[in-house]
Protein backbone atom coordinates (compact mmCIF):
# COMPACT_ATOMS: atom_id res chain seq x y z
CA UNK A 1 0.00 0.00 0.00
CA UNK A 2 1.09 3.84 -0.16
CA UNK A 3 1.86 5.79 2.62
CA UNK A 4 -1.68 7.78 2.04
CA UNK A 5 -3.75 4.52 1.97
CA UNK A 6 -1.99 3.26 5.74
CA UNK A 7 -2.83 6.45 7.02
CA UNK A 8 -6.04 5.95 6.60
CA UNK A 9 -6.14 2.90 8.13
CA UNK A 10 -4.61 3.07 11.49
CA UNK A 11 -5.19 4.73 14.44
CA UNK A 12 -3.46 7.94 16.36
CA UNK A 13 -0.79 5.86 17.80
CA UNK A 14 -0.20 2.61 16.29
CA UNK A 15 3.46 0.59 15.92
CA UNK A 16 5.14 -1.22 12.73
CA UNK A 17 8.22 -3.91 12.96
CA UNK A 18 10.88 -2.87 10.10
CA UNK A 19 11.45 -5.41 7.72
CA UNK A 20 13.78 -4.05 5.41
CA UNK A 21 15.73 -0.24 5.03
CA UNK A 22 17.11 0.70 1.98
CA UNK A 23 18.31 3.81 0.96
CA UNK A 24 15.79 6.23 1.73
CA UNK A 25 13.04 3.67 2.21
CA UNK A 26 11.93 1.64 4.75
CA UNK A 27 9.86 -1.50 4.27
CA UNK A 28 7.61 -2.13 7.17
CA UNK A 29 4.67 -4.26 8.89
CA UNK A 30 1.88 -2.23 10.57
CA UNK A 31 1.20 -4.60 13.65
CA UNK A 32 -2.26 -5.21 14.98
CA UNK A 33 -3.13 -4.76 18.36
CA UNK A 34 -3.20 -8.43 19.38
CA UNK A 35 0.32 -8.69 17.29
CA UNK A 36 1.49 -5.50 19.82
CA UNK A 37 -0.18 -7.52 22.98
CA UNK A 38 1.89 -11.04 21.81
CA UNK A 39 5.54 -8.72 21.43
CA UNK A 40 4.89 -6.87 25.17
CA UNK A 41 3.78 -10.74 26.56
CA UNK A 42 7.43 -12.23 25.16
CA UNK A 43 9.02 -9.03 26.64
CA UNK A 44 8.06 -8.38 29.70
CA UNK A 45 11.02 -9.94 31.24
CA UNK A 46 13.01 -7.13 29.52
CA UNK A 47 14.69 -3.96 30.58
CA UNK A 48 13.10 -1.82 27.88
CA UNK A 49 9.16 -1.92 27.75
CA UNK A 50 7.10 0.01 26.07
CA UNK A 51 4.32 -0.19 28.79
CA UNK A 52 6.83 1.79 30.92
CA UNK A 53 6.20 4.68 28.97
Amino acid sequence: MSAGRIYDKIDDVSFAEVKFIANDSVIAKVLTQEEIEELLKAHENDEFNLEDE
